[in-house]
């Protein structure tokens, strides 16, 4: 019985590393954009992102994500709406943002006082491929 054991317990740190280095490595947007797969998960959006931004009124709001497999990444789609709604009827602008214009700046005297708006993002990637859209609402204040 002891000798079971002690196989067991020496087959514990293979048996550990083979699942770490399964979760490290297979990761979903991993897997997808390195495979050639149909997306990835969109780039998670840090600012602005709350009902609680400020800008001053000559100033600029500062647009700022995370920014995954930048060797990849061609360029973002960067749309603007008023609001929530993410339709035509609602897009105020919509951009092509170069990897190297970061963080994204828009001059505050184009946005209201007190209004939400919602900014939409995607990264598109040198084989053509397109993540999934990311979006945020955000109230702005300009002081």
């Amino acid at each position: 019985m002891k000798k079971g054991i002690i196989k067991l317990i020496g087959l514990t740190p293979v048996i550990l590393s083979a699942i770490f280095f399964f979760w490290a490595f297979s990761s979903a947007d991993l897997i997808r954009v390195e495979l050639g797969g149909s997306s990835s998960s969109g780039p998670r959006l840090l600012y602005p992102v709350t009902d609680n931004i400020s800008a001053p009124a000559g100033g600029f709001l500062e647009f700022r994500w995370e920014r995954n497999y930048l060797v990849k990444t061609r360029y973002y789609i960067f749309k603007l709406y008023k609001g929530y709604d993410t339709t035509a009827s609602g897009l105020i602008l919509n951009q092509q943002v170069r990897v190297d214009e970061y963080p994204f700046r828009l001059p505050a005297g184009q946005f209201a006082d007190g209004r939400v708006y919602t900014w939409v993002l995607i990264q598109v990637f040198y084989n053509g491929k397109k993540s999934d859209k990311s979006s945020a609402s955000f109230k702005i204040r300009i002081e």
